[in-house]
Formats: C-alpha cells, sequence, structure tokens
C-alpha cells in the first residue's frame, strides 16, 4: 500500500527511505541540500517525496549526502560534496541540491560518513569520496573524486606453436585465455607448465617480474594482461 516502504538509510541528521510504489522520501536536515530538493537551509520535519519517478529501488545515506539507485541501473547522488562523495568529480557544484547521475550499471550501492561504494553488473566494486584512513581501498590515501574500480581483472593468454598449462590462484581457463577478479594490489603468482616437447618453460610478455617458469604480478590496474608462449619443440624421431 502507500504506507508501506522497502528500504530506508539513516544519515548524520537526514533520513531517506523507498516506498513499495518505487517513489523516494527524505527528511530531517538540509543545510548541504541532501534532502535532494534544491539547495536550502529549510529542513523537513516529516517525509516528504523528492526526485520524481517511481523507479526507485535502493538509497543510502552518507554524513551530508545522499546516493540512490534506480532499476535501470543510474545511479544519483546530491548534497555535501567538500570530500568529493558524490562521486561526479569537478562536473558538479560543490555541494548540490539537485540530483547529479553518476554512472551507470551500478546494481548497489552504499554511503558512509564521506565516502561511497557501489557494486556494477559485472561484479566490480567503486569507490570515491574521503580517503584519509584509506577507507576507499586502492592501496593510497589519496581521495578520487569519481567512482574507482577497487577490484581489479587480470588476464593470461597463451600463444605460440608450443602447448601447455596456465595456472594460479583465482584462474579460470577457457582454451587460451585464464582471467580472475582480484582485490586491488593482490600480488598473484603465475605458473606455465610446457607440454613435453614445448620446452622446459615458457616465454612471457608483458609480466614485470617473469622467470623461468613463473610470473609474479601485483593486479593494480584496472585489467592487466600478461601473455605466455610456449615455443614447438619437434618431438625426437627414430
Amino acid at each position: 500500500g502507500a504506507d508501506t516502504w522497502t528500504t530506508a538509510s539513516a544519515g548524520w541528521n537526514h533520513s531517506v527511505a523507498i516506498r513499495s510504489d518505487g517513489t523516494l522520501w527524505a527528511w530531517g536536515g538540509n543545510m548541504y541540500g541532501q534532502l535532494g530538493d534544491g539547495l536550502s537551509p529549510t529542513d523537513s520535519w516529516q517525509p516528504k517525496q523528492i526526485c520524481a519517478g517511481t523507479d526507485w529501488v535502493s538509497v543510502a545515506a552518507g554524513e551530508n549526502h545522499t546516493v540512490a539507485l534506480k532499476s535501470d541501473g543510474t545511479l544519483w547522488a546530491w548534497g555535501d560534496n567538500t570530500y568529493t562523495q558524490l562521486g561526479c568529480g569537478a562536473t558538479c557544484p560543490l555541494p548540490t541540491g539537485s540530483p547529479q547521475q553518476i554512472g551507470s550499471d551500478f546494481v548497489s550501492v552504499s554511503a558512509k560518513y564521506r565516502h561511497t561504494l557501489a557494486v556494477k553488473r559485472d561484479g566490480l566494486l567503486y569507490t570515491w569520496g574521503d580517503n584519509g584512513y584509506g577507507q576507499l581501498g586502492n592501496g593510497t590515501t589519496t581521495s578520487a573524486s569519481t567512482p574507482q574500480q577497487v577490484s581489479a581483472a587480470l588476464f593470461v593468454t597463451k600463444s605460440g606453436s608450443g602447448g601447455g598449462t596456465i595456472t594460479g590462484t583465482g584462474l579460470t581457463c577457457s582454451d587460451n585465455t585464464c582471467s580472475g577478479i582480484y582485490d586491488y594490489g593482490t600480488t598473484v603468482v603465475i605458473t606455465a607448465t610446457a607440454d613435453a616437447y614445448s620446452g622446459s618453460n615458457a616465454t612471457w610478455y608483458n609480466c614485470p617480474n617473469g622467470s623461468g617458469s613463473t610470473c609474479t604480478v601485483s593486479v593494480t590496474s584496472a585489467a592487466t594482461a600478461i601473455t605466455a608462449q610456449f615455443n614447438d619443440n619437434a618431438a625426437p624421431t627414430g
């Protein structure tokens, strides 16, 4: 019914919630525009509908900012942006009382004190905002003004006229390609085992630390690609 709710979130001095009809509501403090109805110091003592539409599926309140997700996967944010917690970079005001689209293909979102996290349909995690305590998980204490991928992909391709197998923790192989998703900064040891007539070791390409049959790589970019080339040494005859 009209008075039933599906989800709610509490910020420092404001609250947001979604009704069962998909409408979005907010109440409480509005000094930073966190209610999403424009920049106004006027607080609301009771829930009021904000942001047109009946397709809201998730909402999260930070200290003084709000992020919300629509059923089409678009992510929207408004409120305080002092610590770049809205994720819209230099394109939005500081603060903003009107929703700013941050991206698309998202399936979940969470907001805390001055930072935000969200997951996309492909399972990859993104974070942005204040990072003074490393809360963004990107291996630094540098803040981010736009969504930054925390998870990272590793791809290993087999090439050459010879044959062999690729193994490594978290890698899944199919035909001549292996791949895996890792937390930012994960160190992966890849082993290339050549077939009997393909030489004792593979030749590594784009591997920062390759030695013999192993390649050690730290996954610190959105996509890291390594190639292991197996040489074909003909089988003895006679």
